[in-house]
């Protein structure tokens, strides 16, 4: 069974979220400054049996990289360098961190600060990687190959 990990890389922080294809859950953010964060997400890749990884690219609204992009591939070189068997997926995650600020204040029913926004970052990132791995994740299972099996 595929189990995949999206991940929303950021400067400071890393939003996570997870799937075994169907349900997908977001994980608390890790810290990327933090000088543990290759071991805490190594540990989070064998813990939850990851399979598939899918990092959240950075692309402007061409579709050209942005200066994340180098970092993002760094990582995931250092993850694969450890971690052979597993699938690398990079995935335009262009608008999900707005996406997910919209979503939140939708479901909270009221619009956010700045400084809410300030407040929210963690589960923001981690609802952002949501978003990417949903995205992945339908590219995969169109709604129109669904809809045939009813």
């Amino acid at each position: 069974m595929e189990i995949y990990l999206a991940i929303d890389y950021g400067e400071k922080q890393t939003g996570l979220a997870l799937s075994s294809g169907v349900a997908i859950t977001p994980l608390p953010a890790l810290k990327t400054s933090k000088e543990d964060f290759m071991k805490r997400l190594s540990e989070l890749i064998m813990e939850k049996k990851i399979t598939t990884v899918v990092w959240g690219l950075c692309l402007d609204p061409n579709g050209n990289h942005t200066g994340l992009s180098s970092q993002i591939y760094l990582q995931a070189k250092l993850l694969a360098a450890k971690f052979p068997y597993l699938k690398m997926i990079f995935w335009d995650e262009y608008q999900t961190t707005k996406a997910a600020e919209e979503l939140y204040a939708k479901v909270k029913g009221r619009s956010l600060s700045p400084a809410k926004i300030r407040q929210k970052k963690e589960k923001l990132d981690s609802l952002s990687a949501l978003l990417i791995l949903r995205s992945y994740l339908d590219s995969l299972f169109p709604a129109e190959d669904l809809e045939e099996c009813h």
